[in-house]
């Protein structure tokens, strides 16, 4: 029977890695060594060594592990540095499996999250690493690692709205939402589609791309109740508007953690197994603070850039701006 198993196992990988070879039609010799009893005279199977097993086989093969990776920038996962190269948190994980595996790392940039993770149903990438939270039905096709950083789903409210709905002072979010049927933003092509259809099925759903230009200024202005996030997205929201502490509250989701995973073929499960040992040997389990203390210098830049951006972009919006200072606080 394990024969039969490793059989039907090499199969699948030698049609991913390319190693099942025809010969020419007019060949007829009898099955050599490591071919297959009772396979067809024209094809030939070049089965896989047994100390593999078939997906790292192909890996190893390769020379190459396959990364799925989103094409713009989440500081600190992933952003490029002044020379154009990737990096971030992401991507050093990424490349020490790669020297786990002994082979290089290659990265497959992708443009949206969604498809990062089609990326790897259709094994295009060996592995996808790439900010990815978990949904039922990204699980239906893909196999998740154990989590290396946690975080909370958090709403960004207009502070009116949420008093104008509040009439008995003590109604959660969850009750104003069932009631008023708001309008919560999230951003097209993420997992935040799927989580606010299952925690607020009675709310209106408006989808963003940017969130400068399509979501805040609406919310800010009550067009919309709130923004639904990220815990690092909405807290970098928060630092580089200068409005928005006054006219956001920042209601951290407890209930709802949303952990940060990669994502593999449903069939890699050694890889996995290997994956998850990697993260346990290097100790690499993050929240929101202690990836904030490693990646400081980063995340102040970053802040500094997307605050000049906002300076110089947000008038356009519909909102006013404040100058920065020399200190690069606002006046």
């Amino acid at each position: 029977m394990w024969k039969i198993c490793h059989f039907i196992l090499a199969v699948v990988c030698c049609c991913a890695c390319g190693t099942l070879q025809a010969a020419p039609p007019s060949v007829s010799a009898p099955p050599k060594a490591g071919s297959v009893k009772g396979a067809p005279a024209s094809v030939k199977l070049r089965l896989l060594p047994q100390e593999h097993s078939p997906e790292m086989s192909c890996i190893r093969a390769r020379g190459e592990l396959v990364i799925g990776l989103f094409e713009g920038t989440r500081v600190p996962f992933f952003m490029r540095d002044e020379q154009g190269n990737a990096i971030g948190l992401d991507v050093e994980i990424a490349k020490g499996l790669a020297r786990a595996l002994g082979v290089k790392a290659k990265f497959r940039r992708v443009s949206t999250f969604d498809k990062t993770v089609e990326c790897v149903v259709k094994r295009q990438c060996d592995i996808a690493v790439s900010k990815l939270s978990l949904t039922e039905k990204r699980a239906l096709k893909a196999l998740y690692t154990r989590p290396y950083v946690t975080a909370h789903k958090v709403l960004l409210v207009n502070r009116l709205q949420l008093e104008k709905y509040k009439v008995t002072g003590d109604e959660s979010i969850e009750e104003i939402v069932r009631r008023h049927h708001p309008v919560i933003a999230v951003t097209r092509g993420t997992s935040y589609e799927d989580f606010a259809k299952r925690l607020f099925p009675e709310a209106r759903i408006a989808k963003y791309d940017q969130w400068a230009r399509d979501a805040i200024p609406k919310i800010m202005k009550g067009e919309y109740f709130a923004l639904l996030e990220d815990e690092f997205q909405a807290r970098k929201i928060m630092e580089i508007i200068p409005e928005a502490p006054l006219q956001l509250l920042m209601v951290r989701i407890k209930s709802e953690l949303d952990p940060i995973f990669m994502v593999l073929p449903w069939s890699s499960h050694h890889l996995r197994d290997f994956v998850n040992r990697y993260l346990d040997l290097q100790q690499i389990n993050y929240d929101v603070e202690s990836l904030y203390s490693k990646y400081k210098v980063h995340l102040d830049k970053d802040r500094e850039h997307l605050l000049h951006r906002w300076h110089t972009e947000g008038r356009h919006y519909g909102l006013q701006t404040e100058q920065p200072d020399t200190a690069g606080g606002v006046k």
